[in-house]
């Protein structure tokens, strides 16, 4: 997740990662953490929705 969120504000042309760079660059931090705080509340249930599809169409993968 981490790593998600840097790599997006090194190329933040579009989505939640944009307004974290101007905002941040612009001294906004009222502005900035709203979408910080956006990614850490939306993250962990997107990143176990994902998994669960993954497990659902993947069937035949490997169980670790």
């Amino acid at each position: 997740m981490i790593g998600v969120i840097v790599a997006g504000c090194c190329t933040a042309f579009a989505g939640l990662d944009r307004p974290i760079v101007t905002n941040g660059n612009s001294f906004r931090t009222d502005r900035t953490f709203v979408p910080i705080l956006l990614l850490a509340l939306l993250g962990p249930p997107l990143t176990a929705q994902r998994e669960w599809a993954e497990r659902e169409v993947v069937r035949w993968a490997a169980k670790d």
